[in-house]
């Protein structure tokens, strides 16, 4: 007979393993059907999002997926316009944050600063850039004076957003149809970006979530390590908040 003290010691085991791995279990399943979270790689989404942006990720706006596969298990709707996406990029398995700009279908020109969709131009407006702070922490990580840059506002269907074009570059102009089921996306930093103007259309089969948040931010991470950052160099003014601004309807 297994002696009473012992029957203690494995019903604790096994209590303490059950909620182990039921803590598990309930953190990627999160992850899975609510919300992740992603870091910023590099600078193709300023004036967004700068590297060392920790970023909150809804999973379920455009459906859920097998786990591990781009297969659909329930597909709700394609990004509008002027969302920002995750997605894994058609060049390999690593993650890629973009903002959609087209939808299947649409008919893009983009020529210069200016863009059209299906006829109609995306509506823009100068921005001057008198924050002497925030033109400070934008230099840092542009590795650039904030004058060699112009700052529009665009506004695209429901959605108002910050870009930045480098003054001295040239510009490829751009005429096509989106075809369906794949979506055109572009960088906010519009002279350092790899998109969809360089490596083609994104396949919808590709999306893993929508960007809707910063939580945390810093300017370094400990030991190169994305996800942790050194206290001292916290951005403190961007932790918490929303990356889409309430248009102005007044």
């Amino acid at each position: 007979m297994i002696p009473e003290k012992i029957i203690k010691k494995l019903r604790t085991w096994y209590d303490s393993k059950s909620f182990f791995w039921g803590a598990v279990f309930f953190i990627l399943f999160f992850r899975w059907i609510a919300l992740d979270h992603y870091v910023i790689p590099s600078g193709s989404m300023i004036p967004t999002f700068l590297v060392y942006d920790h970023i909150v990720v809804k999973k379920y706006p455009y459906g859920l997926r097998v786990p591990f596969t781009k297969k659909w298990l329930w597909r709700k709707a394609l990004p509008g316009r002027g969302d920002i996406v995750i997605f894994r990029s058609t060049k390999g398995s690593y993650f890629m944050v973009k903002r959609v700009i087209a939808l299947p279908g649409d008919h893009l020109k983009i020529q210069d600063h200016n863009i059209w969709i299906n006829g109609n131009k995306i509506q823009s407006q100068t921005l001057e850039m008198d924050n002497e702070d925030n033109n400070e922490t934008l230099s840092y990580a542009l590795g650039a004076a904030v004058s060699d840059y112009d700052m529009n506002m665009e506004f695209l269907d429901s959605r108002q957003y910050q870009v930045l074009w480098r003054k001295i570059d040239s510009y490829q102009n751009y005429e096509l149809t989106v075809p369906e089921d794949s979506l055109f996306v572009l960088g906010d930093n519009r002279n350092n970006s790899q998109d969809s103007r360089y490596w083609g259309f994104l396949p919808a089969e590709n999306l893993m979530g929508q960007a809707v948040g910063i939580w945390l931010s810093c300017d370094k991470t400990l030991f190169n390590l994305p996800l942790l950052c050194y206290p001292w160099t916290f951005r403190w003014s961007r932790m918490f908040s929303s990356v889409y601004d309430k248009p102005d309807n007044s």
